[in-house]
Order: structure tokens, then sequence, then C-alpha cells
């Protein structure tokens, strides 16, 4: 995964940087909202290694996160509860055998499977390792 930064401060032979507004990046889905849990996701500084000293306060920067686990926890996140409504709906309608009856089981699915997946995809998120500075964007 790949995201926009700025080099807000430097240290010895880390750098501080200011993600940008992922709500620029990803159409605003309050996705990692979700996943991490606070209300304000605007701004995200993260301090991270350079032992190169390339960058300095100013510089425009690429973050990249290894692996593919932001992916696998906004797929859980959203693909539990759209399964569980559907699950929700065929259980129902199986036992019931009335149409009305399971779109109310439906209904329960989909809340079972969003309070289902909300602490597994937090589980995956924080399993995600540390971004790294990849290359200098230009500006």
């Amino acid at each position: 995964m790949r995201q926009l930064a700025q080099v807000i401060r430097r240290e010895d032979k880390a750098v501080w940087v200011k993600l940008d507004n992922p709500a620029k990046e990803c159409g605003n889905c309050k996705g990692c909202m979700r996943l991490s849990g606070k209300e304000n996701v605007e701004e995200v500084v993260l301090k991270l290694s350079d032992p190169s000293g390339a960058y300095q306060p100013g510089d425009r920067v690429f973050l990249e996160t290894p692996g593919n686990e932001a992916f696998k926890a906004v797929g859980v996140l959203y693909g539990v509860p759209f399964a569980a409504l559907f699950a929700g709906y065929g259980l129902t309608y199986a036992l019931v055998g009335v149409d009305a009856v399971a779109g109310l089981g439906a209904i329960v699915g989909l809340l079972v499977g969003a309070a289902v997946s909300r602490p597994l995809a937090r589980k995956i998120a924080n399993q995600m390792k540390e971004p790294y500075i990849s290359a200098r964007a230009c500006s």
C-alpha cells in the first residue's frame, strides 16, 4: 500500500512524517476510522527510520507498507457483514419459509457480521508491518 506524506521534522536517524488526509486518497469511506477506532483520522504523524539522512523537513515522500494486511482488514471489515447478511436471510428462510421473516433474519445477520468483523479487522490491521519511505515525490 502506498501513501503520500510530508516530512515535518528530522531527528538523528529518523524523520517524522505527516500523512496526507486519507479522505482525499480513498473517497472518504471512513474505513481507516473503523479500523483504528479513532474519531479523527485527518492527521496521522509517524516516526520512521532514515539512517541515510536523505530526507529533510518539507520533502514530499511516498510511504510503502509491506504486505497486504490493509487489504485483508478492509475485506474482512466489509465482506463479513455482507456475507452474514445473505447467510442470515438463507438460514431464516430455510427454517421459517416466510420471506418477510427472512428479511429480518438478514438484518440480524448483518448486525452480527458487523459486530464480529470489527475486532477481526483490527487484529489484522495491528499486524501490519511498519511503513518505510520508498521514494521522494515530485513537487
